[in-house]
């Protein structure tokens, strides 16, 4: 079984497909508690695609959570395999902490690794050697995304890509973007303030470290209305 929070259709805000209309599957990794009045659904996979396929004007699916790995990973797995074999585009988003044992992983067209840092979350817990499963096996279709809310973490980030062998050569997208979750979206000042900072500190350090990745400087929109089938 699968804990879903809710599947809706909208347009992405963020990333390397900022743009492009998707069915979202919006897991729940805080599986425990259903007795809660905002618990998730319990879903099989077989469950999910159907509801999937009501959105029946869209081709691209994203799974995000929470973190989707720590669901059980043959469901998600057989998810994977049955949308695939509906024609999606699939993408995964991951924080990057588990490396799953997936058979049908590679049927995924994008595997976005947002790793948590330090300054954000003190309990972050990616590695550089599970980064590097990632990859080694996901290369042709994995890239990096960090949200970045001041200068602290923005040297995290790049330590962070320092850390990760063979990312240069393997040519992997990275994205960084401004964290705007403590922002509420009509202050377009502020967003535009931390963007601008952000920038800064790119242009600045592009000699000494940005030049070595295939980096791109994004502006998340969040402000996008989401629609559930009934």
């Amino acid at each position: 079984m699968l804990y879903i929070k809710t599947i809706y259709k909208s347009i992405v805000g963020e990333g390397l497909d900022i743009g492009m209309p998707a069915v979202f599957i919006e897991l729940n990794e805080d599986c425990l508690d259903s007795e809660a009045e905002d618990a998730p659904k319990k879903m099989t996979f077989m469950e999910v695609v159907e509801q999937v396929k009501k959105y029946d004007d869209i081709s691209a699916v994203f799974i995000i959570g929470g973190e989707p790995f720590v669901q059980d990973i043959k469901d998600i797995d057989w998810l994977i395999y049955e949308l695939k074999g509906e024609g999606y585009f699939i993408s995964i988003e991951t924080n990057g902490i588990f490396f799953p044992d997936l058979k049908h992983g590679k049927l995924t067209d994008r595997i976005c690794v947002c790793p948590e840092l330090i300054n954000t979350n003190p309990e972050a817990k990616a590695q550089a050697k599970t980064l590097k499963k990632y990859l080694e096996i996901y290369s042709h279709k994995f890239y990096l995304k960090f949200s970045i809310k001041d200068k602290i973490d923005f040297m995290e980030t790049i330590g962070a890509l320092n850390n990760i062998e063979n990312l240069r050569e393997h040519n992997i997208p990275v994205v960084i973007q401004p964290s705007l979750v403590d922002i509420l979206p009509k202050d377009k000042d502020k967003i535009g303030s931390r963007l601008n900072d952000l920038a800064m500190l790119a242009l600045i350090d592009y000699t000494r470290n940005m030049n070595k990745y295939k980096i791109r400087l994004i502006t998340p929109n969040y402000n996008i209305e989401r629609y559930e089938a009934q």
